[in-house]
């Protein structure tokens, strides 16, 4: 989703992407701080994302990241605090660009309890609402402002495996995501029924940052879009 192409990862955290972010190719093009650019997330294990195996961009450009309770190894928050922190991130920085992720519904369905997962939902609803009116509300960003709502991956139909509490196959429910995308350079109550990957989200929003997105696999998006990319 962040690189733009497609790679097999090590799922707990030990493993750095191959390919460089959409962050760091962001930052490099444009000269920004490092802060300037966020990944803020309720797992800790997804700090890694900032950073890439690739030696021309190891360890350079990398965005700021605020993930788990103090970073890779420290164990997840709650969602609650990652939500809190991003609006602080996003009012004492203003970034260009931030990733945010909730570990819920994810690790509730992994315990197999059917009312926290419903519960996540609902919560994680929540929050990606709050932020969203936050952005709304804040002279930098209302009106000019991107926002994609989405999630990684999908989940077992009830029929496959072990059903919701697990994922990870080419079954439907793990293969059907969502996408949600609003901004001003979007087409407003637009349906897209046309099958599209993940790997397309990082050259879309690099088609809304003007950078170059030609290393990328996936397309750009360019049915979300008023005018053609």
């Amino acid at each position: 989703m962040l690189t733009g192409v497609h790679q097999n990862i090590n799922n707990a955290g030990q493993q750095l992407p191959q390919s460089p972010s959409l962050f760091q190719r962001w930052l490099k093009v444009s000269g920004a701080d490092s802060t300037a650019a966020w990944i803020v997330t309720s797992k800790d294990k997804l700090q890694v994302l900032g950073n890439c195996l690739d030696t021309a961009w190891h360890n350079r450009w990398t965005p700021a990241t605020d993930c788990g309770i103090s970073g890779l190894g420290s164990g997840n928050r709650e969602d609650s605090l990652t939500a809190a922190r991003a609006i602080e991130i996003l009012s004492a920085y203003h970034p260009t660009m931030m990733l945010i992720h909730f570990k819920e519904p994810d690790v509730s369905a992994h315990t197999g309890n059917w009312e926290n997962y419903l519960a996540g939902l609902r919560e994680a609803d929540a929050y990606a609402g709050k932020i969203w009116n936050y952005l709304q509300s804040d002279f930098f960003y209302s009106g000019s402002t991107a926002f994609f709502l989405t999630n990684d991956h999908g989940r077992h139909l009830d029929s496959v495996n072990t059903g919701f509490s697990s994922h990870g196959d080419s079954c439907e429910g793990c293969r059907r995501i969502i996408l949600c995308a609003s901004g001003p350079d979007f087409v407003t109550n637009r349906l897209i029924s046309e099958p599209v990957d993940q790997i397309s989200l990082a050259p879309t929003v690099g088609r809304i940052l003007h950078f170059d997105v030609t290393d990328f696999s996936g397309p750009v998006l360019s049915d979300l879009f008023l005018t053609a990319p």
